[in-house]
């Protein structure tokens, strides 16, 4: 659910999923470090 905001993780537009994968990290570790700090 906290991903829904962030519209290149909610819809794949990227060919290879390691760079789909990679994004996601980003966006958590985003969310994470908002949370927390």
């Amino acid at each position: 659910a906290w991903l829904q905001n962030y519209r290149r993780i909610l819809v794949r537009y990227d060919r290879y999923s390691d760079n789909f994968l990679s994004f996601v990290h980003l966006g958590c570790m985003r969310i994470m470090l908002q949370r927390y700090f």
